[in-house]
């Protein structure tokens, strides 16, 4: 149960991240070419871009905006990497054998025992 659920599940959170992905890297390619967005920000996000604006960092504001989307997509490409790396080692070790047959309901219900919810469940 573990090797063939366990894989679907991790497989099908992959395929939604290089989704997730995908609608960045399209709004990415439309703020390139000049789409135009308008955003409200209001407290501390507003604050920090205020600063990066006066502290010379940054030309302006949309300057700066464009920056953490750009540096944002390089940051989750990584880590989407990363989920892969480690989906292929789950996969890997559940190929050898290396897994462990179990009932989720019954897990989840121990977890919850565990954590005290047990009777919060209606």
């Amino acid at each position: 149960m573990f090797r063939d659920s366990t894989a679907r599940a991790v497989v099908t959170q992959v395929f939604i991240a290089k989704s997730l992905v995908r609608e960045y890297i399209r709004a990415i390619t439309k703020m390139k070419k000049g789409t135009i967005m308008h955003i409200q920000l209001s407290g501390k996000a507003a604050e920090v871009v205020k600063a990066q604006v006066a502290s010379g960092s940054y030309a302006d504001e949309a300057a700066f905006v464009s920056d953490i989307v750009l540096k944002f997509e390089v940051y989750h490409q990584k880590k989407l990497a990363a989920l892969n790396r480690e989906v292929g080692i789950g996969l890997d070790q559940a190929d050898r054998g290396e897994c462990v047959d179990f009932d989720f309901d019954e897990l989840m219900q121990e977890v919850d025992e565990e954590l005290g919810y047990a009777n919060a469940k209606p």
